[in-house]
Order: C-alpha cells, then sequence, then structure tokens
C-alpha cells in the first residue's frame, strides 16, 4: 500500500512540474507573439503566418498534458524533441538576428524536467553507468567555465556589441544543452517501440522532404544540416540489414538513401555536406554488410564519376577556390586569437569579440567544429570532447558486436547510427554541424544538430538494452558445446 502511494505521489509530482514548465512557456510565447502581432498592428506590417502560429504553443502543451497524463512515460519525451525539432516549424524573436526555434524550447523544458524529477522526487542526481559520462560531463563543466572566465577576464577595451552577451549567453545553453540530450535520452529510453518510432519518424520526414524537393512545394519540414544524412543512413541500414522487413519495402529503402544521395550529389553537389556525409554512410555499410558489395558500390562511383569527369573536376576547383582555401585561410586566423587562450579559450562565441576589435576586415568564421571547440573552450574542453568521443566509439563497438548477424531491427539501427556517427565526425571537420555556432548557423541551428545527439543518446539507451544479448549468446554456445559434447 505505501508503495503504491509513493508511485501515485510520484507521478502527480512529476505531472505537476512538467505542467508547470510547459504552461509557463507557453505563456511566454503566447505572450512574445501577442506583444509582436500589437506592434505589427500599430506599425500597419504584418508578417504572413504569425496568427496561425500562436496556436501553435497551445497545440504542444494540450500534446504533452495528454501524454503525461495517459502514460506519464519519459520516453515519449524523446520523440516529441525529435517532433518539434523536425516538423514544426515555430521559432520566436530573440531582438538579435538570430530566433529561438522550437526544438530549443522542448529540449530544454525536457531536460529540466528531468533533472527536477532526479532532484524532487528521486532525491539523487544519478546517471546509468556508461563510459561516456564522465568525460561528457567534464566537457559541459569547461563550456561553463568558459563562459564565465571569458566574461571575466576579457580585456575592458575590447569592442563588446549590445547583443553580443546574451548572444553568449545562448550559444553557452545550446553547447551544455545538446550533450544533456544525449545523456537524457540514454537514461529515459528502455524499450524497443520508442527506437521503432524515432526509426519511422525519421523515414516519414525523409519521404515528406523528397515529396517537398520534387514537387518544389515547401512543406515545412525541417531538412537542415545532417537531416539528409541521417535519412539515408536509417532507409539503406534498414533496407540492407533488416530481414524482418519484406523485400518489396527494404528495395523502397535503399531507392529512398538513393533519391537523397542523388539530389546531393547532383543539384547539391556544390554543397559538400550534403552529400559528402551520406556517400560515406552508404560506403560504411556497404563495407559492414559485405566487402564484395563495397568494391561494387566503389566501381559504380568510379564510374560515374569517370563518365562526368570534366563536370565533377569543374566543380570541385570551384568549390576549393571558393571553401577550402578560405577555410584553411580562416584556421589560420583563428590561430592567431586561440594561441593566446590555450587552457580555457575565449568562451563561447567568444572569439567573435577578437576578432571584431583586432582584425574586423579580415574576420571569417573557422566553419570547423573542432577549431571551434578548441577555440572557444581551449585545451580542457577539446580534449574532454574527444575523450567523448572515443568513448562513444568503443560503446559503438560493444554494441555492433552485439547485434551483427541478427537480422533484424536492432542490427539496422545500430548499423545505421555507427555509419552515422562516423559520418558526422568527418563533416565536423567541415563545418558547425555538431555545435551551431552561434555567429553562422546561430541558436536556431539546434533544431538540426540535435537529430544526432538524439541518435547518440539512443545508442547509450542500447548499450543497456542489448546487454542481455551476450548471454544469450554465451548460453546459446554453451548449449551448443553440450550437444556437441554429448554426441
Amino acid at each position: 500500500m505505501q508503495t503504491k502511494l509513493r508511485l501515485m505521489f510520484n507521478s502527480e509530482m512529476l505531472l505537476r512540474i512538467g505542467v508547470i514548465l510547459w504552461l509557463l512557456a507557453s505563456t511566454v510565447m503566447i505572450g512574445l507573439i501577442t506583444r509582436q502581432i500589437a506592434m505589427q498592428s500599430m506599425t500597419g506590417v504584418h508578417q504572413s503566418g504569425m496568427y496561425r502560429a500562436a496556436l501553435i504553443p497551445l497545440s504542444l502543451v494540450a500534446f504533452i498534458v495528454a501524454v503525461f497524463v495517459l502514460r506519464l512515460r519519459g520516453e515519449y519525451a524523446v520523440l516529441l524533441i525529435l517532433f518539434a525539432s523536425m516538423f514544426t516549424p515555430f521559432s520566436l524573436p530573440t531582438g538579435t538576428e538570430s530566433r529561438l526555434v522550437d526544438g530549443l524550447l522542448v529540449s530544454g523544458i525536457f531536460v529540466a524536467v528531468w533533472v527536477l524529477r532526479m532532484i524532487v522526487v528521486e532525491k539523487r542526481l544519478h546517471l546509468k553507468p556508461t563510459l561516456v559520462n564522465l568525460p561528457i560531463l567534464i566537457f559541459i563543466l569547461i563550456t561553463l567555465l568558459s563562459w564565465l572566465w571569458s566574461t571575466i577576464a576579457r580585456d575592458p577595451w575590447f569592442y563588446v556589441w549590445e547583443s553580443y552577451p546574451m548572444v553568449q549567453l545562448a550559444a553557452t545553453v545550446v553547447m551544455i544543452l545538446l550533450p544533456a540530450v544525449m545523456l537524457m535520452v540514454g537514461n529515459l529510453v528502455e524499450e524497443k517501440r520508442t527506437l521503432v518510432w524515432l526509426t519511422a519518424m525519421v523515414l516519414i520526414g525523409g519521404t515528406i522532404g523528397l515529396i517537398s524537393k520534387i514537387s518544389r512545394i515547401d512543406l515545412s519540414i525541417n531538412t537542415g544540416g545532417l537531416f539528409s544524412m541521417w535519412v539515408v543512413s536509417f532507409a539503406v541500414a534498414m533496407g540492407l540489414f533488416n530481414k524482418e522487413i519484406h523485400i518489396f519495402w527494404r528495395g523502397v529503402l535503399l531507392l529512398m538513401g538513393g533519391c537523397w544521395l542523388y539530389f546531393g550529389i547532383g543539384p547539391g553537389i556544390t554543397w559538400v555536406s550534403g552529400w559528402l556525409p551520406s556517400l560515406i554512410v552508404i560506403g560504411v555499410m556497404l563495407l559492414m554488410r559485405s566487402w564484395k558489395g563495397f568494391l561494387i558500390g566503389l566501381l559504380i562511383l568510379m564510374l560515374f564519376v569517370g563518365l562526368n569527369f570534366d563536370y565533377f573536376l569543374n566543380v570541385m576547383q570551384a568549390e576549393a577556390q571558393e571553401s577550402l582555401y578560405s577555410r584553411i585561410d580562416a584556421w589560420k586566423m583563428n590561430w592567431r586569437v586561440t594561441r593566446h587562450h590555450l587552457l580555457l579559450g575565449t568562451g563561447p562565441a567568444g572569439y567573435a569579440v577578437y576578432y571584431v576589435t583586432l582584425f574586423p576586415m579580415e574576420a571569417m568564421a573557422t566553419h570547423s567544429n573542432y577549431i571551434d571547440i578548441f577555440s572557444q573552450t581551449g585545451l580542457f574542453g577539446i580534449l574532454s570532447l574527444i575523450a567523448s568521443i572515443i568513448a562513444l566509439g568503443v560503446i559503438s563497438v560493444r554494441v555492433l558486436r552485439r547485434v551483427r548477424g541478427r537480422g533484424d531491427f536492432f542490427e539496422s539501427f545500430v548499423m545505421a547510427i555507427v555509419a552515422g556517427f562516423i559520418g558526422v565526425l568527418v563533416i565536423m571537420g567541415f563545418g558547425d554541424w555538431l555545435f551551431p555556432f552561434a555567429y553562422t548557423q546561430t541558436i536556431a541551428g539546434f533544431d538540426h544538430a540535435v537529430y544526432t545527439w538524439l541518435f547518440l543518446g539512443a545508442l547509450l539507451a542500447l548499450d543497456s538494452m542489448t546487454a542481455s544479448f551476450e548471454t544469450e549468446d554465451n548460453y546459446s554456445r554453451s548449449s551448443t558445446l553440450f550437444t556437441s559434447v554429448s554426441k
């Protein structure tokens, strides 16, 4: 009886926390929108869709409250973050050039609910034991310290414009919140069906995105960042490895992946981030599936490039002239600042102040997450991030070993994440896709950067979920050995 009452109390407490936070967020959203509408009415200038946008916060609140009331399952938070980031094109003005996107709001609220639940209901802060916990928590701490130190220790004669403190705070929140989302997903997801829903949402989003590209009708789906890579990764993984799916639908999924690669390597060839990660993902999965398949795929790619060699050569030369060389110059210029701030860096978005003050006519963003993180958080930050990546790599190998050869959803899901993770690690060198930089993508880039962190969190959840597979395999081997000895 006491246990039942305690569970009811915990559920009610969680419900209250979630509802209160969502209502507060909704009130702020509606208040800002109402203020904007009033200002537009006074000036006579109206923006399309403003009145319709006022309905979105109410719909989100109603949906979240319904989910909490019906099941009180934390795993639904994961699905709602992906839903908000991918399917609801809602954002709020911040008074700067950046907008506050709904994916950032939803993620922040759920992370806050998750932490408050541990503090208020469970009476302790805890995480499932995993290799990545320590390095990623250190990275979060270093990011916070870097922000504080850059604010305190910055030379007073440096030029700081009016919006910069808010921009730096927002950049700090984004850099902390994205890893926190990964940890939350890894600790909340415990059932296969959540992963199935995640996969379904990605494939549905990929289908809608293809329709939008083919029909040229804006269907308001967020296809920015590495969206195309993740669609290709899940579609191809399900097509190649999931034998539970009918062969026809596996073919359809492979076709979807091929279409997204075509739009990247064809019409979008000048944007390397639109096709190189997808190409890497397909190559990794072909190699994991069969080395013969990998060689055939490589031969087809070489034949395709050979038949269109002059075109690709001209495109690559133009891209190198416009982008690659300028990136190298940007990295060299960044070192002129970073070398004086080696330990904690210049703070989130911090090197912008140094650029504007010291060499405003030469200022260029680095367009590289590795350079950005080093410059913003110093050696402590980049080393803790690299340690987190290594830990995730170890986890990936461990989970992959457990599911290899199963031919089921688990194997294909893990393949999608591992191949996508490799694609992310490569393209991070040429874009700020893991952590959006405040003065390039702005904090609005959170909406597509969060995809990667959600799926890495799912990898952590899979590490826990598939632990029993090793026991099953050991039992199977023991049974086979016992049978053969008996015979």
